[in-house]
């Protein structure tokens, strides 16, 4: 009987377990998967998109002077700018597919893939990771991931324990 007990707790506190880790959610930036919304003049964009975010969250995707960027909308509707442009000046792109990290069910995080073109010849030359934690009170980019091994492993550490990280300057 003590046995049993003690196999039952231990299964309890490991399912317990699985549930407080996080989890990948994925959502999409593809012009066909987001709603096109009108620009003013005075926005100076190309393309606003608003695209499914995960918690009733959206994000606003944004294309001017071939340059890409995101906004984060929460569920409130508070709006956080997150620039990618202050951090590379040449022309970009934001990746199509973009992955939240999930914790019971909220989102404490983003991770987008930004590929950044060579300024001197203008082509592709690499592509990085902005990682962003994410809150009600406002949304941040905490850090970016360079093309190393296993970048994307890497990216997911700092998201996981993006609650906890400053906001990232250009400093």
């Amino acid at each position: 009987m003590k046995t049993a007990v003690v196999i039952s707790f231990a299964i309890l506190m490991l399912g317990s377990a699985a549930l407080a880790q996080n989890r990948t959610v994925y959502t999409s930036t593809r012009t066909s998967d987001c709603k096109q919304k009108k620009t003013g003049d005075e926005s100076h964009a190309d393309y606003v998109g608003i695209c499914r975010g995960v918690g009733g969250y959206k994000l606003e995707v944004i294309e001017g002077d071939l340059r890409q960027t995101i906004n984060v909308i929460s569920p409130a509707g508070k709006r956080s700018r997150l620039d990618f442009t202050r951090f590379f000046a040449s022309f970009s792109y934001i990746g199509e597919k973009l992955e939240w990290r999930v914790k019971r069910g909220v989102p404490i995080a983003l991770i987008s893939r930004y590929y950044v073109a060579d300024p001197e010849t203008g082509r592709q030359s690499r592509s990085v990771l902005f990682v962003t934690k994410i809150s009600p009170k406002g949304s941040c980019v905490v850090d970016i991931v360079e093309e190393v091994s296993k970048q994307n492993d890497r990216a997911r550490e700092i998201a996981d324990a993006a609650a906890d990280k400053p906001c990232k300057t250009t400093e």
